[in-house]
């Protein structure tokens, strides 16, 4: 029986190596070496590095590890935990992009590896689809250092990709007028008009509008309870929203949206008192596949430019902060996390918004001149 860290001789068929037999992180593991008198001194390095290792308070023998089999046990054991179903999904598809430098040891992992990497999407994959790589193996490169699995950490030395946050796509008056006219007056097309007027006049997202129920409307107050969005393309599945924010009563601003509301209620002789507003044949909530499929073809027939269904929701804060109501109240109904969200997103649409940082820049310089004019 070897012990850990032993080096011996080791016959497979013809072939005669000299082994080295250790423990990695509790797997019981034997790197081979030439037999040979250099192959046998290399075992014992290789041996007495491990043992320097251990007695460094090191719990693996990183050389022995894969960078793919660490991201497997990073995301199994760090991050499937807290994420949702969805989002690990996306992960592993994030993951996926690795696979040219999975079979790297992972101590041997350099910064020129993985820039290389980088280098060798520029042009296949957008720039955010990068960063998410990046994202993902800067935080398994920062675990596998923080649980001195690696002696340096790679990453230190590697440039994130850039990424540049898109122009807001919002809708012009005649671009709604039109899109609201082929809605209206098309019978394909007509079960959506509801749908993208309420996403128009509420700022709620796609998938928090197709997991409405009417239960989470209160017509006396005029208030929608935002509680839940629906999550992919078959049956009824649903996740409650990602911040405390998210959770939210928005206000009905205008009357003509609860109208259009209670007469979602009112299907021939029939009144529906609970349930999603928007239900497909076999009663599931419609989920946004479904709507973006119609929506390339509406658009085309309407006769405008094809943007993102989420220009509605930049519509409605554009518009909302155009007409001075307040960013707080407009962060709030939105759903963000922080009004510094809204500012950085919208915060061009508020009116006077450059000449009121103009006139408090000059107040404050007012304030400071006295104090440097007594100060000389």
């Amino acid at each position: 029986m070897y012990g850990d860290g032993t080096v011996y001789e080791e016959k497979n068929g013809k072939y005669q190596y000299y082994t080295c037999r250790f423990y990695d992180n509790g797997k019981s593991r034997k790197k081979r070496f030439p037999h040979t008198k250099a192959g046998e001194k290399e075992a014992k390095n290789f041996a007495r590095a491990i043992r320097k290792l251990k007695e460094n308070g090191f719990e693996v023998c990183a050389s022995s590890v894969s960078l793919g089999e660490w991201i497997i046990e990073f995301m199994r054991t760090y991050l499937k935990p807290k994420y949702r179903p969805q989002t690990f999904e996306r992960t592993k598809y994030t993951a996926k992009k690795l696979l040219p430098i999975y079979a790297l040891p992972l101590d041997q992992v350099t910064a020129d590896h993985i820039q290389a990497l980088y280098n060798s999407y520029a042009g296949t994959l957008s720039p955010a689809s990068i960063y998410k790589i990046h994202k993902l193996l800067n935080a398994a490169m920062k675990k596998a250092f923080i649980t001195r699995r690696i002696l340096r950490n790679p990453m230190d030395a590697v440039e994130p990709p850039k990424v540049t946050q898109e122009e807001i796509s919002i809708f012009t008056f005649p671009e709604l007028l039109r899109l609201f006219r082929i809605l209206k007056r098309n019978d394909r097309w007509r079960r959506y008009y509801s749908f993208f007027y309420l996403l128009l006049v509420t700022g709620m997202r796609i998938g928090e509008l197709c997991a409405l129920c009417f239960e989470d409307i209160d017509f006396d107050n005029q208030e929608i309870h935002v509680c839940r969005t629906k999550v992919g393309r078959a049956g009824n599945n649903f996740n409650e929203p990602k911040t405390r924010s998210g959770n939210r009563y928005i206000p009905i601003l205008f009357d003509k949206a609860l109208d259009r509301i209670r007469k979602l209620r009112h299907e021939g002789n029939i009144s529906r008192l609970t349930g999603f507003l928007f239900v497909t044949k076999r009663g599931n909530a419609w989920n946004y596949n479904n709507v973006r499929r119609d929506w390339v073809k509406i658009c085309s027939e309407a006769g405008i430019e094809l943007k993102h269904i989420h220009a509605f929701r930049h519509t409605f804060a554009t518009a909302a902060l155009a007409k001075g109501i307040p960013v707080l109240e407009v962060s709030r109904i939105l759903g963000h996390a922080s009004a510094t969200t809204t500012l950085n997103m919208y915060g061009h649409s508020m009116p006077g918004y450059n000449r009121r940082l103009i006139e408090e820049y000059q107040r404050k310089k007012a304030k400071i001149r006295p104090q440097i004019e007594a100060a000389k």
